[in-house]
């Protein structure tokens, strides 16, 4: 009877090691989530993000962005499905974050502020602090469901 509970004993052992060995290898971990996206040194980085607000998809309110001295801007679209307008040109000017067509917000002087598209989903601009004061832009994206442009303001000091 002993040597029976033993081979019983060593058998779940075994099969317990064979589980523990092999279900990794079957069934492995999920990947890990992509790392966040590192703000280089210097430069000012702004998430834009859609969030739920009841039935409304929106983009998430950013904050004034306070500017000292010559400085490049990166806004980064961090919500899946949304990007920033296809450029009209491959050279034009970004269309996603817009210095321009401030609407009732007193836009940014000529030159002040340059936008580049990095990617659909990245524009990096470079604000050349010219002039103090406060500026509104237009924060733009494509995606479904759509979303109205956000109009956040930019304050050089």
């Amino acid at each position: 009877m002993r040597v029976k509970e033993m081979f019983v004993a060593i058998a779940g052992i075994v099969v317990g090691l064979l589980i523990a060995f092999l279900y990794p290898i079957f069934f492995p971990p999920p990947p890990p989530p992509p790392p966040a996206l590192l703000c280089p040194a210097g430069v000012i980085c702004v998430d834009v993000n859609v969030i739920q607000v009841g039935d409304q998809s929106v983009i998430q309110p950013i904050g004034n962005i306070v500017v000292n001295g010559k400085k490049d801007i990166i806004w980064n679209v961090q919500t899946s499905g949304y990007t920033f307008p296809a450029l009209a040109a491959p050279t034009g000017p970004a269309t996603g974050i817009d210095f321009t067509n401030t609407g009732t917000k007193p836009p940014a002087p000529p030159g002040e502020v340059t936008c580049h598209q990095n990617s659909p989903t990245q524009i990096r601009c470079h604000d050349d602090h010219g002039h103090l004061g406060m500026w509104g832009y237009t924060v733009t994206l494509s995606g479904t469901p759509s979303v109205m442009a956000l109009d956040p303001f930019i304050v050089n000091r």
